[in-house]
């Protein structure tokens, strides 16, 4: 806000770009909010690959394996083994070493990790690419493979496994929410500071606010009487801006951009218009 208007009787404060500023202000919050729920949704579903065997014995004679990112809707990986040439599954494991540095100094654990994979006459095709330590549920993935493959009696077997990273999807969901907030906070429900007006004739003052998201605006007024003064206000994350006192207690936040001596000559503007002393 500048002034565009100073008389005896009158003081007018103003946003003279007050249209563009505003786009940018929504610009900005929309292309930002829309950046922490992109980055939630991926690092949620990115994470969370859902991997399937699904074996046909009746009609395709063949087991089918697919995985998917994003909770298994956006197809990663398909590969199909015939049945004749599947001979069996087993649990693959290895050491997996982590090294880390606490209070100076460099440690490392080990740890077996495994997989299930299954086993044809001419490789050996990874059932996943992870490895993780749950022995007992890879061992149970293997079991119902073999019992499938003896079995001719069985006509089918599907199994999936995935889509339960829930440290990432607690990552995912926290910046998922945190861009929700914000477009809510600084799009739907903020609304800035346009146009001030002193008026002594009417003895009030007229604030007229407008939201980034829409051209509509509202004004309040306040009696001249019920301002004790105009400040310069300091706060830790929105850094200075003038503020007017009312008698009440409340705090009206002006919205001033530009230099600190803009400020201050708006602050000793509002106070000499309003007759009082800003050394009191």
């Amino acid at each position: 806000m500048y002034i565009t208007k100073k008389t005896s009787n009158k003081l007018r404060l103003e946003h003279l770009l007050a249209s563009n500023d505003l786009k940018s202000r929504k610009t900005n919050t929309i292309v930002g909010s829309l950046f922490a729920i992109g980055l939630g949704v991926f690092i949620a579903g990115w994470g969370n690959t859902v991997v399937t065997l699904n074996c046909d014995r009746q009609h395709e004679e063949s087991c089918k394996i697919t995985s998917g990112r994003i909770f298994g809707l956006l197809p990663a990986r398909s590969e199909e083994i015939p049945l004749d040439e599947l001979e069996k599954a087993k649990v693959e494991d290895r050491i997996s070493t982590r090294r880390r540095t606490s209070s100076g100094r460099r440690r490392t654990t080990e740890r077996t990790v495994y997989r299930a994979t299954l086993i044809t006459d001419r490789d050996e095709i990874p059932l996943t690419e992870t490895w993780n330590s749950r022995s007992s549920y890879r061992h149970e993935q293997v079991d119902k493979i073999n019992d499938f493959i003896d079995n001719s009696n069985q006509d089918s077997l599907s199994l999936s496994q995935g889509g339960n990273n829930w440290i990432l999807l607690g990552f995912g969901v926290y910046f998922f929410l945190a861009g929700v907030r914000n477009y809510y906070k600084n799009v739907k429900r903020v609304k800035l500071p346009v146009d001030c007006f002193f008026d002594k004739d009417s003895g009030k003052m007229f604030l007229t606010k407008q939201s980034p998201s829409s051209n509509k605006t509202e004004t309040e007024s306040y009696p001249l009487d019920q301002i004790k003064q105009a400040e310069i206000v300091s706060t830790r994350k929105s850094g200075t801006n003038v503020h007017l006192v009312l008698q009440s207690g409340k705090n009206i936040k002006l919205d001033i951009w530009g230099s600190e001596n803009n400020k201050q000559e708006i602050v000793e503007s509002i106070n000499h218009f309003l007759q009082i002393d800003n050394n009191a």
